[in-house]
């Protein structure tokens, strides 16, 4: 083959390269991400741990969420909740004395009902549970 040939083809193949490339930004750009939005008090499965959050206190110092999980025997049943709140992404933080159930470990046959603390929210948006590459969400207003 000569030169010019083979230049002209992998000149051919690079703009089709771009060209694929361009159409796979717009469709990526477009795309929406889909997140179910759940009601206070309505149940989910996140993997193989059913959850819900039956209520959210923020009238003291801290936000308190209320939960019940169950589904693994001895998982921690705080990891994986999450707290969007005021423009930021909050960690749990040590529950008070007091202050409700704290929680602990999970089980497969009881219902855990416990309270997660975290700081203080003036504007929450949602309180998440991440488990098994799922994301479940709770909203106010949901």
């Amino acid at each position: 083959m000569k030169t010019r040939n083979l230049l002209i083809l992998a000149f051919a193949c690079g703009l089709a390269i771009l060209v694929a490339g361009t159409v796979k930004l717009f469709q990526v750009a477009t795309d929406t991400p889909e997140v179910d939005l759940l009601a206070y008090g309505e149940y989910s499965k996140a993997g193989d741990m059913s959850v819900v959050v039956s209520s959210v206190d923020t009238s003291g110092e801290l936000t308190l969420v209320h939960v019940s999980m169950r589904g693994v025997d001895g998982a921690d049943a705080l990891a994986g909740w999450r707290l969007r709140a005021d423009g930021k992404v909050r960690e749990p933080v040590p529950l008070p004395a007091g202050a409700g159930t704290p929680c602990s470990t999970t089980t497969v046959d009881t219902d855990l009902d416990c309270v997660v603390a975290f700081p203080h929210a003036e504007t929450l948006q949602a309180v998440v549970y991440l488990r098994a590459d799922a994301q479940l969400q709770w909203a106010p207003e949901a």
